[in-house]
């Protein structure tokens, strides 16, 4: 049998993840064009707001508006970190194009200098 979570473990789990990127806020969330932790490419970061995240819900944090930002670099996205305001690493995760099962997912994963950048929604999820 496998082990599972109650509700309020799996919110108490998220909600002391996700409140780690608020520490020496702002955070941000950082794109990167190859497979980490190999060297790679930032293509772009995102400054998060204070508080980064909402309350979980069933395991589930949902990060409050993100500011868009651009490319500062051509590649393809294909991973991203999310920092905290210390530049600390406290979560990473895939880029894919939408559709394509990324934990962030983008229209374009081809990203070139300059192009505007936004992400309309973003979660962090604590499974069962």
């Amino acid at each position: 049998m496998a082990i599972s979570k109650a509700t309020v473990a799996k919110n108490a789990a998220c909600n002391a993840i996700v409140d780690l990127v608020d520490t020496n806020a702002p955070g941000s969330l950082k794109i990167y064009g190859s497979i980490l932790p190999a060297p790679s490419t930032l293509l772009t970061s995102f400054t998060l707001n204070n508080p980064a995240f909402g309350s979980a819900s069933d395991g589930t944090a949902v990060a409050n508006a993100i500011t868009p930002s651009s490319a500062t670099a051509d590649g393809t996205a294909s991973t991203f970190t999310v920092y905290d305001g210390n530049s600390a690493p406290i979560f990473s995760g895939t880029v894919s194009a939408t559709g394509f099962g990324g934990d962030l997912q983008f229209n374009s994963v081809d990203f070139r200098v300059g192009t505007p950048l936004a992400i309309t929604s973003a979660k962090f999820i604590v499974p069962a």
